[in-house]
């Protein structure tokens, strides 16, 4: 029997896109969010954290295994901790189970923990949370997420609308290039900011990395809508789907100036999103003592038990002095540092 070629790991090179891209269709299939170039070059190439790290297998001269962390940065009051996300990974169907997932994840992320890098984050589904374990990943836990059910009728009985009818309807809500215009826009992050700035790992937000992760991403559609000015405002970015029979309107990103008028301002909005989206339901991110936290329930958000993405993680090169990534208290992401991704 002729013996198989040996599989030797590189980095990959931006060139490789053209082979990564079909790859990934071949290995994962068609997938919720687009298996383009493009997509791949917005995701891993023109993150404001900077470019991703990636590691090939190959074999023969034939890709067989691919693996990349998405590199990400990570706010704890007035601090930051450089961090990657374990994203995405892919063995050809005829190269599964010979450890080529464990050994390009192993050995990207001894590359990662020399070069500095504080903590891998990621999370995995149900069946792939088993393998981060063995390679010594710890889960922290659910990341909290609050729903709001719009037509309970429906919800209850398990029967949504025609498959066929579409997501919600989000016409009457602006695109995100026209939030991104606004002028006032920076006092507003600033005092979104200054309501996050508890000791929680969090994502920083700024004009740059929503105009990366909203505006500019290629073949998924954002929209907005916000009310007030500056301080005093309140801001959502949203994102509408099928899931299944029903319409599921995601609140990707709330921004809630940490005042009574913000609270009650992003309140309204969320309100309106459920009156005029016809959307069968809301749902939200948000973790405990955050200002948007406190509009989701004012606005009728319930919070949704044993519901939400598992958060794994593992530490390399931790700051002294910085919360215990292991804990879920020590985290504070919202809707859109979890989706896509």
């Amino acid at each position: 029997m002729r013996a198989a070629p040996e599989v030797e790991i590189r980095p990959a090179r931006p060139e490789d896109v053209e082979a990564i891209v079909p790859f990934l269709r071949l290995c994962l299939g068609p997938g919720s969010v687009p298996r383009t170039a493009e997509f791949w070059r917005w995701k891993h190439e023109r993150s404001p954290f900077g470019p991703s790290p990636v590691l090939l297998a190959e074999a023969g001269g034939e890709l067989v295994g691919l693996r990349a962390f998405l590199r990400w940065r990570l706010a704890i009051g007035e601090r930051t901790a450089e961090a990657v996300r374990a994203v995405d990974t892919a063995t050809h169907p005829a190269w599964r189970g010979r450890g080529i997932f464990s050994r390009l994840t192993t050995e990207l992320a001894e590359r990662e923990r020399a070069r500095g890098t504080a903590l891998v984050f990621n999370t995995p589904n149900r069946s792939s949370g088993p393998g981060y374990r063995k390679m010594g990943w710890v889960r922290v836990g659910r990341v909290p997420l609050l729903v709001r059910p719009v037509r309970w009728s429906s919800l209850l009985r398990g029967r949504g609308r025609d498959p066929e009818a579409g997501g919600p309807d989000l016409g009457r809500l602006a695109p995100v290039e026209d939030l991104l215009a606004l002028p006032w826009l920076d006092r507003l992050l600033a005092a979104v900011e200054a309501g996050r700035g508890d000791r929680r790992y969090r994502t920083p937000l700024d004009r740059a990395y929503l105009d990366w992760r909203y505006r500019a991403i290629p073949g998924v559609e954002y929209r907005a809508l916000w009310t007030g000015e500056g301080s005093e405002a309140a801001a959502l970015v949203v994102r509408g789907r099928r899931r299944g029979r029903f319409r599921e309107l995601v609140v990707s990103e709330a921004l809630v100036s940490p005042t009574p008028a913000g609270a009650h301002a992003a309140a309204g909005l969320l309100g309106r999103l459920a009156a005029e989206t016809g959307a069968d339901y809301l749902a939200l991110a948000a973790a405990r003592a955050t200002p948007e936290r406190s509009a989701a329930l004012r606005a009728g958000f319930l919070l949704a038990p044993g519901v939400g993405p598992s958060l794994f993680v593992r530490e390399w090169a931790m700051a002294p002095g910085l919360p215990e990534p292991a804990k879920r208290a020590s985290w504070s992401l919202g809707t859109g540092s979890l989706e896509i991704f």
